[in-house]
């Protein structure tokens, strides 16, 4: 009687193909049924399908699996010998599916060399062609040249020719011309200083008319550095940075003006008397530049066009020894300046100037 061996079996995930494949019959080496009648129909089945396999040059291209189906076919073979049928055509099958998988492989791998010579080849003829376009574009150009050479050549003989009797035309064109370009110089150097003239002129309106506008709502006086806007510290509550409703009416209105001209610039600038500590007053001049900043870009002043700074008691404009004089130094300066009033963006009135550190915010839908 045999035994039960364990077969370790391994199957590599391929699609099934169909178990067809046509060999010539001078290679094919037929399975003689009649040697042994007893053997069971898979192992002819197994013999049949590695030297189908074999054929497909599977022992070249898939050597691992073909391998592993010869050794399933020895394996099946001596099981028939010992006449262990069940375990015989057990391994039988494997080394039928083995060898269809080695066919496959070996299929897949023989059309994957066949399409990459194609391609190889596809290439070469590709290179071929660009390179006789090359030439052939070269040669085009090379032609083209010898023409556009020879129609040059053509055209300085005629010119000589011709130069004798044109030289006295082209002197007097060239002085119609230098003369007729000469005015049009001077046509555009005075279009020009019109131009220029409207513009400062224009600029200088607008600047006033806008000193007219703000004036209408606070203090406004003309600087170098632009117009300054003059908040007053009655508009805030005492020794705190909230608005009270009159700046903020006030504040409305110059966001409107200031939102027709986008050219415009804020500087915003807060001071402080001398009471109390400087530390608390720097905080103080930022905290109040920063709520009048917050609120103009909640009334849609474009927060690019605004920078927001405090001094602190720096920069006083009066003697902070009357209660008058700390009063006027306790103020919030907007300067507005920009190309479009003709003054450049305004800067600090010196470099010790801290920026808020506050960052802004978008402005909120209202």
């Amino acid at each position: 009687m045999g035994k039960w061996e364990t077969v370790d079996a391994k199957y590599e995930l391929l699609p099934r193909g169909q178990y067809e494949y046509h060999v010539p019959e001078a290679q094919l080496r037929p399975v003689d049924l009649n040697s042994n009648k007893k053997s069971p129909l898979e192992l002819y089945e197994a013999m049949n399908a590695v030297q189908i396999a074999q054929y497909a040059r599977a022992d070249q291209n898939a050597g691992d699996t073909y391998q592993k189906a010869q050794s399933l076919l020895t394996q099946a073979e001596d099981y028939q010998a010992r006449k262990e049928w069940r375990p015989a055509i057990m391994t039988a099958k494997e080394a039928t599916q083995q060898a269809e998988d080695a066919r496959t492989i070996s299929l897949r791998r023989q059309q994957q060399m066949a399409l990459d010579e194609e391609r190889r080849e596809a290439a070469a003829r590709q290179a071929a062609a660009q390179q006789a376009a090359t030439q052939a574009e070269q040669e085009a150009a090379e032609e083209a040249r010898k023409k556009q050479q020879a129609e040059e050549q053509a055209r300085l003989e005629a010119q000589q020719r011709q130069a004798a009797e044109q030289a006295k035309q082209e002197a007097d064109a060239a002085r119609a011309q230098a003369s007729a370009e000469a005015q049009k110089a001077q046509q555009a150097a005075a279009e020009a200083d019109r131009l220029r003239q409207q513009a400062e002129m224009e600029k200088n309106q607008l600047r006033e008319q806008l000193l007219q506008q703000f004036n209408a709502i606070l203090p406004t006086r003309e600087t170098p550095r632009g117009l300054v806007v003059n908040m007053q510290d009655v508009l805030f509550d005492t020794g705190k940075y909230t608005l009270r409703n009159p700046a903020k009416l006030a504040l409305a209105r110059i966001s409107g003006i200031v939102g027709s001209h986008p050219g415009l610039n804020l500087q915003i600038e807060g001071y402080t008397d001398s009471t109390g500590t400087a530390e608390f007053n720097q905080k103080l001049s930022e905290q109040r530049a920063n709520a009048v900043r917050d609120f103009l870009m909640q009334q849609g002043v474009n927060t690019q066009n605004m920078t927001a700074l405090g001094y602190g008691e720096n920069y006083p404009v009066a003697s902070n020894d009357t209660s008058a004089g700390r009063q006027l130094n306790r103020r919030v300066e907007l300067v507005v300046s920009g190309e479009v009033i003709g003054v450049k963006i305004g800067v600090p009135p010196t470099s010790n100037a801290q920026p808020l550190t506050v960052p802004m915010q978008p402005p909120q839908p209202h």
